[in-house]
């Protein structure tokens, strides 16, 4: 078998995870700002228009958010960015 390479299923398994975990990180990364950039950060609205829902849905959806103060609440649109790859639920949910 000169120049056949055999990989069981498990093997072949490992490597195309790895290939997609790499992937996806490589994205993560160039979606990211440059390392000092201001990161964007939305109010309510801002970041219910980003998602495509209602104002109302963004806290029993579980979207990342950050309080400033008592009553001001900010989104970063890295993060909303990251849950809607990562976490966001199916419309049946």
């Amino acid at each position: 078998m000169s120049g056949v390479v055999v990989i069981d299923a498990d093997e072949l398994e490992r490597r195309i995870a790895a290939a997609v975990d790499e992937g996806v990180r490589r994205a993560l990364e160039a979606r990211e700002p440059a390392n000092g950039a201001p990161a964007e950060w939305f109010d309510r609205k801002g970041a219910a228009e980003l998602l495509g829902v209602h104002v109302d849905s963004l806290s029993r959806l579980g979207v990342p958010v950050h309080y400033v103060g008592a009553r001001r609440v900010r989104y970063n649109r890295a993060e909303l960015e990251r849950w809607m790859r990562e976490g966001r639920p199916s419309k049946g949910a």
